[in-house]
């Protein structure tokens, strides 16, 4: 099963598990009012509600869903029997209460209430079928069974119960179904968002991050440097003489320029914290942490070699693509905004195609 629907399971299951205990206990307390029964049966009635009181709280204290699918199996588990030791407990309640035919009033209480958590379970267990099917019977049978031995003159009462738990049971499945098609709805949905949410922030044609991204994480880091000792660096490429390729040798081979140089650059930034964009047609923004001016250099350096060593085919001749690239280093002793900093880096690009193109400038 989808990883999603598990997960979406198990969090309906947990909140599902907490909702109706209390109901158990209310019901014995209702039902006790009935035929004044707890002047008959006090001890029996206290019995059952500190016994529904701590199956209550039982429910409350159940652990959270957890990540791994094989615990997620046990914790299912411990769930059903938890839910079923509830069924069972209110079935023999309901059952020991039809045994005494001077208890009518408090036997139909009972029979409302087990009506209704018999529907209750049908439908909000219905995610874990067998589970919902099972509870069903095991609210019911004991008073059909009660009926028939100590009360046969009831019986179409018994057979009454026994085909609405017959429906029930039938039920479960159908609204499992319905479950599952609303979980599969929402996990297309989720999907979507996400894609589109992944489209936003990607560049179409390399799968960089792009210009949204950048800006993005740029703020982020440029906020992150007051907080912590980490220094940064951001370093601009842009592609020599791009539009006389474009304008040679048409836009396909411009794109393959693009990807080209997309490529080298994820090749020397390999690190998760790294994040490599492509901010514009032909230039590509990097921010990454460094110790140093040193380190931001020797990378640049590796681009710089790395496009050297190959080159794009075109069915004219073979292409070769250089770079120009602008690197500003963060500086504590300087009062400048994240903005202020993209710019020294963009004018030092600039210094750098200015300077006659395929050098690196700091």
């Amino acid at each position: 099963m989808n990883e999603y629907i598990n997960k979406r399971i198990n969090e309906d299951l947990y909140k599902r598990i907490r909702l109706g205990a209390v109901f158990y206990v209310i019901g014995i307390l209702v039902s006790a009012l009935s035929d004044d029964l707890y002047e008959h049966a006090l001890p029996q009635i206290i019995s059952a509600t500190v016994f529904f009181i701590v199956l209550t709280v039982l429910r409350f204290y159940l652990p959270k869903p957890p990540e791994h699918i094989d615990a997620t199996r046990h914790w299912r588990r411990n769930i059903a029997f938890v839910s079923m030791l509830s069924s069972v407990a209110w079935g023999a309640a309901v059952a020991w209460v039809a045994m005494h035919p001077a208890y009518d009033t408090a036997m139909q209480t009972m029979l409302l209430c087990t009506i209704a958590f018999a529907t209750a379970t049908a439908y909000q267990f219905c995610l874990v079928r067998t589970v919902a099917q099972i509870n069903c019977v095991l609210f019911t049978l004991p008073f059909v069974l009660t009926i028939i031995i100590y009360q046969p003159e009831k019986y179409p009462l018994a057979i009454a119960i026994s085909v609405y738990c017959v429906y029930l049971v039938l039920s479960a499945i159908q609204l499992q179904r319905q479950y599952l098609s609303s979980l599969n709805t929402e996990m297309g949905l989720f999907e979507a968002k996400n894609e589109l949410k992944s489209l936003s922030l990607t560049d179409e044609l390399t799968g960089l991050a792009n210009r949204r991204h950048f800006r993005v994480h740029f703020s982020e880091a440029y906020s992150n440097l007051k907080s912590s000792g980490d220094n940064f660096a951001i370093l601009l490429v842009d592609l020599d003489l791009f539009k006389r390729i474009n304008d040679e040798y048409g836009h396909l081979v411009g794109d393959q320029c693009i990807q080209f140089v997309a490529n080298v650059l994820q090749a020397v930034f390999t690190r998760d914290c790294d994040l490599v964009s492509r901010i514009g047609g032909e230039e590509f923004a990097v921010v990454f942490r460094c110790d140093g001016l040193h380190e931001a250099v020797v990378l640049a350096e590796k681009i710089q070699k790395r496009l050297g060593e190959d080159s794009i085919e075109s069915a004219e001749s073979k292409i070769k693509v250089t770079a120009s690239i602008g690197i500003a280093l963060t500086d504590r002793t300087l009062e400048e905004s994240e903005h202020e900093l993209f710019k020294r880096a963009d004018d030092l690009l600039f210094e750098a195609k200015s300077a006659g193109r395929n050098c690196i400038k700091y």
